[in-house]
């Protein structure tokens, strides 16, 4: 069984535009809560690893291991960069208010470095569990090893 991976499209650069819109717009309000920035920063790695994915990968063909194969490692590649992209977030903002008192302090983003590992873990198992949901669906139909067997002769009884 193969699948075709799909090809970069105006669906994915209007994902990328809007993302980077609301990253903008977040800048600016004083905001100190660590839910928004977490997703804003995995929303972007996860952007720019289907960006990178389907413009290398786009148009080919690859079978159910190499499926699950790219599903994990795009899932840690994934995971690993929220974190990271999460805590240069923070530093950015930080950086744009120059405030006394920071938005996010130092130990934030050094805590959220911290849980990069733990991300790209996370964000592995993820897309293993996506690919593996892939493979379920489209999984080929089992021919010839169903049989059609007669009804049993009832005067034989």
């Amino acid at each position: 069984m193969r699948w075709t991976v799909p090809e970069r499209n105006s669906r994915l650069r209007w994902a990328v535009i809007i993302c980077g819109v609301v990253i903008f717009l977040w800048m600016s309000p004083e905001d100190n809560h660590i839910w928004p920035v977490a997703m804003l920063g995995t929303v972007a790695a996860l952007l720019l690893v289907l960006w990178w994915t389907l413009g290398r990968f786009g148009g080919q063909h690859i079978n159910a291991g190499a499926l699950l194969t790219m599903g994990a490692v795009s899932g840690l590649i994934t995971g690993a960069s929220g974190a990271v992209i999460t805590a240069i977030l923070m530093l950015l903002k930080n950086a744009r208010h120059s405030h006394f008192f920071p938005d996010f302090p130092p130990e934030q983003i050094i805590a959220m470095l911290e849980r990069a590992p733990l991300w790209g873990i996370a964000g592995s198992f993820a897309g293993l569990g996506m690919s593996l949901l892939l493979v379920s669906v489209k999984r080929e139909p089992t021919t010839g090893t169903l049989t059609h067997t007669e009804e049993p002769d009832s005067s034989a009884v």
